[in-house]
């Protein structure tokens, strides 16, 4: 609750328009990112990508300690919306490690979200079951199909069967947000064209931790989510999204952006 009251302050101070870096204070937060090491250490935090980053402002290199400090009070947070400290914190890393250092936080978490996904050999083994449970279910409904038919619609349904989920780490999603990186919009995008009508919970975190990223091309793609999507549901939550100031604010410099480049192509 302390830490909620802490980052709701920064992000009072933000849209006041504050600088939140004079408050940023590196020992204090590998001091911060250590004292929470020390009271819990999770089993996923050894799998996590922890390169070698360094400050935007020299050469000094970022901890290791500090990385995991800040995913660790990410995931502890639960939300994929990273908060407006840890985006300065984050803006903070120099370029290129820190956009990479995001995709690889992404691809970890959609990795991990589907690592329950049936191995070939379990395909294989319970194809034979579903096939002859479709079989019955089309010559039910007077709909009867080919056997390649049923094997097939069988086997996209094994090959999308998902045991387990890491909806309870989507809190890294914020620190993979914070990072930026134009290259997350296609991670998203591939997700959501394939889980859309499976995973919705994801694809919903997905599409919050986009709203707060800096590219256009992020904005491009909510745009075009929120205008038309597959499911109400996602399309509903890109429009949310939408309507925030921060997005808004993107938007409508993209549209500048593109008036200008259209002055100058006459």
């Amino acid at each position: 609750k302390v830490e909620k009251c802490r980052l709701a302050q920064m992000d009072a101070l933000k849209l006041l328009g504050a600088p939140l870096e004079t408050y940023l204070n590196r020992e204090g937060l590998l001091r911060e990112a250590r004292a929470q090491l020390q009271r819990a250490t999770p089993p996923w935090l050894g799998q996590l990508p922890t390169p070698l980053l360094h400050w935007r402002d020299g050469h000094q290199a970022v901890a290791v300690e500090l990385l995991q400090g800040l995913a660790l009070g990410a995931v502890k947070l639960k939300s994929p919306e990273p908060s407006a400290w840890l985006k300065t914190i984050c803006q903070n890393l120099a370029l290129p490690g820190r956009h990479l250092w995001g995709q690889a936080l992404l691809e970890a978490w959609i990795a991990a979200d589907l690592a329950g996904r049936l191995s070939d050999e379990q395909v294989a083994a319970r194809l034979p079951d579903l096939v002859k449970t479709l079989r019955d279910l089309f010559q039910m409904l007077g709909q009867p199909r080919t056997p390649a038919a049923l094997e097939s619609e069988a086997r996209r349904q094994l090959t999308h069967q998902v045991e387990g989920s890491a909806i309870d780490l989507k809190g890294l999603l914020a620190l993979a947000g914070a990072c930026g990186g134009v290259e997350l919009v296609a991670i998203v995008q591939n997700y959501l064209k394939q889980w859309y009508g499976l995973r919705a919970a994801q694809c919903k975190a997905l599409v919050a931790m986009l709203a707060h990223a800096e590219e256009l091309e992020a904005v491009q793609f909510l745009l075009g989510v929120a205008r038309r999507f597959r499911t109400r549901g996602i399309q509903e939550e890109a429009q949310r999204r939408m309507s925030q100031p921060a997005v808004r604010q993107a938007y409508e410099h993209f549209l500048t952006v593109a008036r200008l480049c259209d002055r100058q192509d006459v």
